[in-house]
Protein backbone atom coordinates (compact mmCIF):
# COMPACT_ATOMS: atom_id res chain seq x y z
CA UNK A 1 0.00 0.00 0.00
CA UNK A 2 2.80 2.36 0.93
CA UNK A 3 4.52 1.87 -2.60
CA UNK A 4 1.56 2.07 -4.55
CA UNK A 5 0.67 5.60 -3.00
CA UNK A 6 4.82 6.80 -3.01
CA UNK A 7 4.44 5.35 -7.00
CA UNK A 8 1.24 7.45 -7.57
CA UNK A 9 2.81 10.69 -5.96
CA UNK A 10 5.56 10.26 -8.03
CA UNK A 11 3.68 9.63 -11.17
CA UNK A 12 1.42 13.06 -10.58
CA UNK A 13 4.69 14.76 -10.42
CA UNK A 14 6.11 13.42 -12.77
CA UNK A 15 3.22 14.58 -15.30
CA UNK A 16 3.16 17.80 -13.34
CA UNK A 17 6.98 18.30 -14.60
CA UNK A 18 6.74 17.12 -17.99
CA UNK A 19 3.69 19.60 -18.42
CA UNK A 20 5.65 22.05 -16.92
CA UNK A 21 9.12 21.20 -19.48
CA UNK A 22 6.83 21.40 -22.70
CA UNK A 23 5.03 24.27 -21.57
CA UNK A 24 8.21 26.14 -21.06
CA UNK A 25 9.58 24.65 -24.15
CA UNK A 26 6.66 26.19 -26.20
CA UNK A 27 6.84 29.38 -24.84
CA UNK A 28 10.53 29.46 -25.57
CA UNK A 29 9.13 30.72 -29.25
CA UNK A 30 11.73 32.96 -29.85
CA UNK A 31 14.31 30.62 -30.64
CA UNK A 32 12.08 28.61 -32.89
CA UNK A 33 12.24 25.46 -30.93
CA UNK A 34 8.40 23.77 -31.58
CA UNK A 35 8.19 22.76 -34.98
CA UNK A 36 6.91 19.70 -36.15
CA UNK A 37 6.39 18.59 -32.40
CA UNK A 38 7.96 15.40 -32.22
CA UNK A 39 10.21 15.89 -29.83
CA UNK A 40 7.39 16.94 -27.63
CA UNK A 41 5.03 14.42 -28.24
CA UNK A 42 7.41 11.71 -28.13
CA UNK A 43 8.27 12.37 -24.28
CA UNK A 44 6.06 9.84 -21.38
CA UNK A 45 6.44 9.26 -17.90
CA UNK A 46 7.08 5.33 -16.60
CA UNK A 47 6.91 4.46 -13.32
CA UNK A 48 8.06 1.49 -11.95
CA UNK A 49 7.37 0.98 -7.92
CA UNK A 50 9.30 3.69 -6.26
CA UNK A 51 11.14 4.61 -9.21
CA UNK A 52 10.30 6.70 -11.85
CA UNK A 53 11.28 8.91 -15.33
CA UNK A 54 10.88 11.27 -18.42
CA UNK A 55 11.67 9.20 -21.30
CA UNK A 56 11.06 10.56 -25.04
CA UNK A 57 12.83 9.37 -28.39
CA UNK A 58 14.55 12.30 -28.86
CA UNK A 59 15.86 14.18 -25.86
CA UNK A 60 17.39 17.42 -26.68
CA UNK A 61 18.63 18.38 -23.40
CA UNK A 62 20.88 21.08 -22.87
CA UNK A 63 20.34 22.21 -26.53
CA UNK A 64 16.87 23.42 -25.66
CA UNK A 65 18.35 25.74 -23.01
CA UNK A 66 21.38 27.06 -24.40
CA UNK A 67 21.69 26.56 -27.94
CA UNK A 68 23.65 24.09 -30.55
CA UNK A 69 27.25 25.07 -30.65
CA UNK A 70 29.16 24.86 -33.50
CA UNK A 71 30.85 21.32 -35.23
CA UNK A 72 29.98 18.06 -36.03
CA UNK A 73 26.45 17.93 -37.51
CA UNK A 74 24.23 14.39 -38.39
CA UNK A 75 25.14 12.89 -41.99
CA UNK A 76 21.99 13.70 -42.67
CA UNK A 77 21.68 17.20 -41.24
CA UNK A 78 20.23 19.28 -44.71
CA UNK A 79 17.38 17.31 -44.84
CA UNK A 80 16.87 17.42 -40.93
CA UNK A 81 16.43 21.22 -41.45
CA UNK A 82 14.17 20.84 -44.59
CA UNK A 83 11.90 18.64 -42.12
CA UNK A 84 11.92 21.75 -40.01
CA UNK A 85 11.41 24.57 -41.78
CA UNK A 86 8.45 22.77 -43.95
CA UNK A 87 7.12 22.10 -40.38
CA UNK A 88 7.59 25.63 -39.00
CA UNK A 89 5.56 26.36 -42.69
CA UNK A 90 7.52 28.20 -44.16
CA UNK A 91 6.89 28.26 -47.91
CA UNK A 92 9.12 28.24 -50.80
CA UNK A 93 8.54 29.32 -54.96
CA UNK A 94 10.05 25.56 -55.43
CA UNK A 95 12.26 22.59 -54.22
CA UNK A 96 15.58 24.32 -54.98
CA UNK A 97 14.73 27.51 -53.05
CA UNK A 98 13.92 25.34 -49.99
CA UNK A 99 17.01 23.29 -50.56
CA UNK A 100 19.72 26.18 -50.45
CA UNK A 101 17.33 27.62 -47.31
CA UNK A 102 18.10 24.26 -45.52
CA UNK A 103 22.03 23.80 -47.01
CA UNK A 104 22.51 27.75 -45.89
CA UNK A 105 20.93 27.16 -42.27
CA UNK A 106 22.74 23.95 -42.00
CA UNK A 107 25.85 25.14 -43.02
CA UNK A 108 25.64 28.66 -40.43
CA UNK A 109 24.78 26.04 -37.25
CA UNK A 110 28.06 24.00 -38.05
CA UNK A 111 29.90 26.72 -38.61
CA UNK A 112 28.66 29.86 -35.81
CA UNK A 113 25.58 27.58 -34.03
CA UNK A 114 22.07 28.33 -33.38
CA UNK A 115 20.81 31.90 -32.91
CA UNK A 116 20.35 31.05 -29.41
CA UNK A 117 23.84 29.65 -28.20
CA UNK A 118 25.61 32.78 -30.52
CA UNK A 119 23.40 35.27 -28.55
CA UNK A 120 24.81 33.66 -25.32
CA UNK A 121 20.77 34.13 -23.79
CA UNK A 122 19.53 30.78 -22.14
CA UNK A 123 15.92 29.39 -21.93
CA UNK A 124 14.89 28.10 -18.54
CA UNK A 125 13.56 24.89 -19.48
CA UNK A 126 14.50 22.30 -17.39
CA UNK A 127 16.25 24.25 -14.03
CA UNK A 128 13.65 25.83 -12.85
CA UNK A 129 10.60 23.33 -13.06
CA UNK A 130 13.07 20.19 -12.03
CA UNK A 131 13.51 23.09 -8.76
CA UNK A 132 9.75 23.15 -8.43
CA UNK A 133 9.19 18.81 -8.94
CA UNK A 134 11.73 18.40 -6.09
CA UNK A 135 9.80 20.77 -3.43
CA UNK A 136 6.51 19.48 -4.43
CA UNK A 137 7.67 15.33 -4.21
CA UNK A 138 9.44 15.98 -1.04
CA UNK A 139 6.72 17.93 0.25
CA UNK A 140 3.97 15.16 -0.78
CA UNK A 141 6.39 12.41 0.73
CA UNK A 142 6.86 14.21 3.85
CA UNK A 143 3.39 14.89 4.07
CA UNK A 144 2.45 11.08 3.72
CA UNK A 145 4.65 9.75 6.09
CA UNK A 146 3.78 12.70 8.59
CA UNK A 147 0.18 11.24 8.05
CA UNK A 148 1.18 7.26 8.56
CA UNK A 149 3.00 8.18 11.33
CA UNK A 150 0.14 10.06 13.16
CA UNK A 151 -1.58 7.37 12.16
CA UNK A 152 0.76 5.14 13.73
CA UNK A 153 1.02 6.80 16.91
CA UNK A 154 -2.70 6.62 17.50
CA UNK A 155 -3.96 3.78 15.77
CA UNK A 156 -5.70 5.88 13.53
CA UNK A 157 -7.25 3.54 10.46
CA UNK A 158 -6.81 5.57 7.25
Amino acid sequence: METEAIGSILREELDALLRDIISRHEQAGRTGQVASGRTRDSFEVAVEGLHGRIMGNRWPGPVLETGRKPGRVPYDFQSIIREWIVAKGLSFRDNDQLNRWAAAIAWTIKREGTELYRSGAREDIFQTAIADFTDRLANRIAIFYAAEVVSNIFNINT
